[in-house]
């Protein structure tokens, strides 16, 4: 929802280069886990966008650990 995609955009376009994503100081929405906040995981994002309870709910959330940085 928009709490979702303020969170999102918040830390959009971080990277390597500015404000890496890192184990003390990860990105909402590194879907791929790759170090950054970009394209692939904006299109990640909107791929789920709109999933509630009554529209295609979302899985259960299970608790974990979400990147394991630094990366490999």
């Amino acid at each position: 929802d928009g709490t979702d995609a303020a969170s999102f955009k918040i830390d959009f376009g971080r990277s390597s280069f500015s404000n890496p994503c890192e184990g003390d100081d990860p990105c909402s929405g590194d879907f791929d886990c790759d170090g950054d906040c970009d394209g692939t995981d904006a299109a990640g994002f909107k791929m789920d966008f709109g999933r509630s309870s009554f529209n295609n709910p979302c899985p259960a959330c299970v608790v974990g650990e979400w990147c394991n940085y630094p990366l490999p």
